[in-house]
């Protein structure tokens, strides 16, 4: 068996359904007075030419975890992409 290491402060790249994109902006919404609250097009402007957006590992959890549950709706695709951290934020 093979291990990586990976820091939770590191980056991962997924792609968000439309559920996905309304919670996200629901999240930031309640932090943040209406009269600066961004658009749910901001969000998904996000997104990268191949529909990745790139989160640190950490916040995707806290963000997206109150809502993953068995049998609970889809919300990302499982098949994301972790971003190789460097060595400086591995800790062995």
């Amino acid at each position: 068996m093979t291990y990586i290491g990976y820091n939770l402060k590191s980056d991962i790249l997924v792609k968000l359904t439309e559920r996905a994109f309304v919670l996200w902006k629901e999240q930031e919404d309640q932090n943040t007075p209406d009269d600066v609250q961004m658009s749910l097009r901001h969000y998904k402007a996000k997104m990268d030419e191949n529909g990745y957006i790139r989160f640190r590992f950490w916040y995707f959890m806290q963000l997206f975890g109150p809502h993953i549950y068995m049998g609970g709706p889809e919300l990302f695709d499982l098949n994301v992409l972790l971003v190789e951290p460097t060595l400086d934020q591995i800790e062995l």
